[in-house]
């Protein structure tokens, strides 16, 4: 009996369609994928780190960031936990990634997980996090594991089965607590100062990590300005300044960050976004500055000479202090300027070469001088007698109502004569 043979089954156009994109886009996910030689797995290129070799054609590293997390933060399987990262740890996970361990990353990793001051936004859970942020920025693009400190010969690694610092590392930890404990207090008398003046707390609501700066400069800005705790427009400028101030500081450090990273349109798109949002607001805060007169230029004072002898005299004799007043009797008799003057008048004589005619003349014109400065001097001594007297009584006046004076005439030694005259009256 013949047997016959079946034709194979036709699949519907509908199917065949189908299971052509599934492999489509299984090739697709292969194409934009990496596969991670550890744990065995398929997955998407964003998790794996990149690879700075030029010589790796995909771009990424071997295994994937979880199985380099589980190395360097040694994960236990039975547990489920993760038992920290040690200096061994880490050097194990960078071999496989083939990224640089770099002494001063490291510290800067250990310190950046311990500073209770880092903000929540730059900081990370684990040391592993904090050094492959640290590692990943332009900066040490190129570098591989081959470039590690430890290859140097000059490096001692310390002990590779705990998480500590360097020596070097940790003194200048030390005295950045000391800073910071400076600082803290310098933040508090400007907070208490800002709240004094506008008797509230205009920051309030502001990041915790912008406030210090905040209360510095609006304190600044109040010592500086002419008059402004009196001006409830100039103290609100001043905050609206503050603010812009702050913000500009922001995108510049975001623009920092994105400029250590690939530039691709994306980051260079945000960048321009970024620099125009900045230029804005300079000018707004130029613009506030000029119509409060906050600024040096539009203060309406003039500031040329201000830091030249004659500038700091000027501020003195406005503050009236009387230490700054200029004896001019103890300067014209000192003997210094008497013998300048001798011989700045010998060579005068000298130069101009006097004869007998001039001479007579001159003798008419000091004997008149004389005669002129003879009247002045008497009627100075009679001037300065009775206010002599007025001061001796004022004096008794203050003492009998037990009223002390820090400084009198007392003190005074040209008052001498007259004091001794005074006490033998008595």
């Amino acid at each position: 009996m013949a047997v016959t043979k079946s034709s194979p089954v036709r699949k519907p156009i509908a199917e065949v369609r189908k299971e052509n994109e599934e492999l489509h886009k299984k090739i697709e996910a292969l194409e934009n994928g990496g596969y991670c030689y550890m744990c065995g797995k398929h997955k998407a290129k964003t998790n794996f780190y990149q690879n700075t070799d030029p010589n790796i054609k995909s771009g990424i590293t071997g295994i994937c960031k979880d199985c380099a997390k589980n190395i360097a933060c040694r994960y236990d399987e039975k547990t489920g936990e993760y038992l920290g990262c040690t200096k061994e740890s880490v050097m194990e996970a960078l071999t496989y990634i083939d990224k640089p361990f770099l002494v001063n990353l490291w510290d800067a990793a250990y310190y950046e997980l311990q500073d209770e001051t880092t903000p929540a936004q730059n900081k990370r859970k684990t040391i592993w996090g904090n050094y492959i942020k640290n590692v990943s920025i332009a900066l040490y693009n190129g570098l591989r594991w081959k470039d590690s400190d430890i290859f140097t010969g000059n490096y001692y690694a310390g002990s590779l089965d705990k998480a500590l610092s360097s020596e070097e590392e940790e003194e200048i930890q030390r005295d950045r607590k000391e800073r910071q404990k400076e600082l803290a207090i310098e933040y508090k008398k400007n907070r208490e100062d800002v709240i004094k003046l506008y008797h509230y707390d205009p920051f309030e609501y502001e990041a915790e990590e912008d406030k210090p700066i905040m209360y510095a400069q609006v304190s600044n800005m109040c010592n500086t300005s002419d008059e402004s705790e009196d001006d409830v427009i100039k103290l609100n400028s001043i905050i609206s300044i503050v603010k812009l101030s702050v913000q500009v500081e922001k995108n510049n450090r975001e623009i920092s960050r994105l400029q250590n990273e690939a530039l691709n349109d994306r980051n260079i798109s945000a960048i321009k976004s970024l620099t125009s949002v900045n230029k804005d607001m300079n000018n707004s805060i130029i613009n506030l500055a000029k119509e409060s007169k906050l600024s040096k230029g539009s203060s309406g004072t003039s500031t040329k000479g201000t830091n030249t002898w004659t500038g700091k005299v000027k501020i003195l004799k406005e503050m009236k202090l009387r230490e700054e007043e200029v004896n001019a009797f103890e300067v014209e008799t000192c003997k210094g300027m008497q013998q300048v003057a001798e011989l700045s008048d010998a060579a005068i004589i000298k130069q101009i070469g006097l004869d007998e005619n001039d001479y007579s003349d001159m003798l008419i014109e000091q004997r008149n001088l004389i005669t002129k400065i003879r009247k002045d001097k008497n009627l100075a001594e009679e001037r300065m007698r009775i206010l002599y007297r007025e001061n001796v009584d004022l004096k008794r006046l203050l003492e009998k109502n037990a009223i002390k004076i820090d400084k009198n005439l007392e003190s005074n030694y040209l008052f001498a004569p007259e004091k001794s005259k005074e006490v033998k009256n008595r």
